[in-house]
């Protein structure tokens, strides 16, 4: 199941990556360094939270980069 809907998603997750890539932007990578940290560290809060945000922030980067294709 968790394969099909990385297969589905995947050209979004690239849509919205290939902005911030492009532009040197290394904030990306944040959101994983985070989330080890705090797995590591065993704090679960901690763990949905930053998923919970690295979601918001790649949404928002999708639907940016999908409107700027539509205007372009």
């Amino acid at each position: 199941m968790i394969q099909t809907l990385w297969h589905q998603c995947r050209a979004y997750k690239i849509v919205g990556a290939q902005g911030r890539l492009a532009d040197g932007d290394d904030s990306l990578w944040r959101y994983q360094a985070d989330l080890l940290a705090a797995a590591r560290k065993k704090r679960r809060r901690c763990c949905r939270d930053n998923s919970g945000t690295s979601l918001t922030d790649a949404r928002n980067r999708i639907k940016e980069a999908l409107a700027g294709q539509r205007e372009g």
